[in-house]
């Protein structure tokens, strides 16, 4: 088998197509298999750190909020799934907290704005926006994740 000329350097006075093959793109490019110090490695890879998603606080905030929710989805009125109540008149055990108005800053733990969702009533509301609206489901446009004031 004799290799193409762009894969293999075949001199003229060998038989053998294998006499010499170049090297992997990997290998052949000059960044690759660098001889930088550990040192230099680490500080260039502690610059592509993300910021912290959550401060303190907020996750402070957020361990109430868990807390809060299981406690919250045991009251009787908070059994069921609105969703499925709403469009199909069937009890489905809701598992989950819906944020009628988000969940930025206060609205976390604003139990008010609260809604028992199951699993699948929870991907519908985020799939049917408008309807949802329209039952209720979700505050108006604009005003999602503003503050409440009055309260």
């Amino acid at each position: 088998m004799i290799c193409p000329d762009s894969i293999c350097n075949i001199s003229a006075n060998t038989t053998s197509a294998y006499t010499y093959m170049k090297k992997a793109l990997w290998l052949q490019l000059p960044s690759y298999g660098s001889k930088e110090p550990q040192e230099d490695l680490a500080h260039e890879l502690t610059q592509y750190r993300s910021v912290a998603r959550r401060t303190p606080q907020r996750a402070q905030q957020e361990s109430l909020y868990h807390t809060r929710v299981k406690e919250w989805l045991r009251l009787p009125e908070n059994r069921w799934c609105r969703v499925y109540l709403l469009l199909l008149g069937r009890r489905v055990q809701a598992s989950q907290c819906h944020h009628y108005q988000g969940r930025r800053g206060a609205l976390l733990l604003y139990e008010a704005f609260w809604i028992p969702v199951s699993w699948e009533g929870h991907r519908w509301i985020d799939e049917h926006r408008q309807r949802a609206q329209g039952l209720g489901l979700l505050c108006a446009l604009g005003k999602y994740n503003s503050p409440v004031h009055g309260s």
